[in-house]
């Protein structure tokens, strides 16, 4: 071997080793922190042994929203759109929400699901 060949060779291994330290980590990461799985909302503590404290719908996180009984994944998703929306249009400052009834207006959420909810809301 001509010594291009010893250094293109010793490239190449060194290329795929950082591959397989990138792969490794992108797994540890996955199975570390579920989270990061798109789509799939992995259960907190909160969400297996019932909410311990009550939540704002206005600044809450959309996992933290769907521990809400009856709300899930997509309400609590479409919940923290509409905030997203709103803020846009009439300016962050403003609560989004000001009271239970307020949450009719997202898509998806009406009177029986606020009632399911409204022992867990609190608002600013």
């Amino acid at each position: 071997m001509d010594g291009k060949t010893k250094i293109r060779r010793k490239n190449n291994i060194i290329l795929w080793c950082l591959l397989i330290l990138l792969a490794l980590s992108v797994v540890y990461k996955l199975f570390r922190y579920r989270e990061y799985i798109a789509g799939d909302l992995q259960m907190t503590e909160t969400c297996k042994y019932g909410l311990y404290d009550q939540v704002n719908p206005n600044r809450a996180s959309w996992a933290a929203l769907a521990c809400l009984p009856g709300v899930g994944q997509g309400k609590a998703r479409a919940i923290v759109k509409y905030r997203q929306e709103y803020a846009k249009t009439y300016g962050s400052e403003q609560a989004v929400f000001q009271e239970a009834g307020d949450l009719c207006r997202v898509r998806g959420i009406g009177e029986k699901t606020v009632a399911q909810i409204e022992e867990y809301l609190i608002f600013d």
